[in-house]
């Protein structure tokens, strides 16, 4: 049964790379694709909606959380003050991480 598929298998490469067109369709295509896709795509994550939760409130963690922010990563959207505050906007959505600096 394996040689009647192989066989079939082999005869339809044969067919398919006689036709010009057909040569066109199997090798020019996915590398048009490749080269196309690679520029549009980017896995680079960028302007991620972000809680601030500072409870050192020092010179350093504001430093620190200017750092975050200067990035380009990181876009603040709320300042919070509390851990019922950080949970309610996760659970909402309407942040994807929040930045906990803590007291020390």
């Amino acid at each position: 049964m394996w040689e009647r598929i192989t066989t079939i298998i082999i005869k339809e490469f044969i067919q398919a790379l006689r036709d010009p067109k057909m040569r066109v369709v199997i090798f020019v295509t996915p590398v048009v694709q490749l080269i196309v896709f690679s520029l549009a795509v980017s896995t680079d994550v960028r302007k991620i909606p972000t809680a601030v939760y500072d409870l050192d409130n020092t010179a350093e963690s504001r430093r620190l959380i200017r750092n975050f922010v200067s990035s380009g990563y990181f876009v603040p959207k709320y300042y919070i003050g509390s851990d019922n505050g950080q949970k309610r906007l996760i659970d909402q959505s309407r942040v994807s991480t929040v930045i906990r600096v803590n007291r020390g």
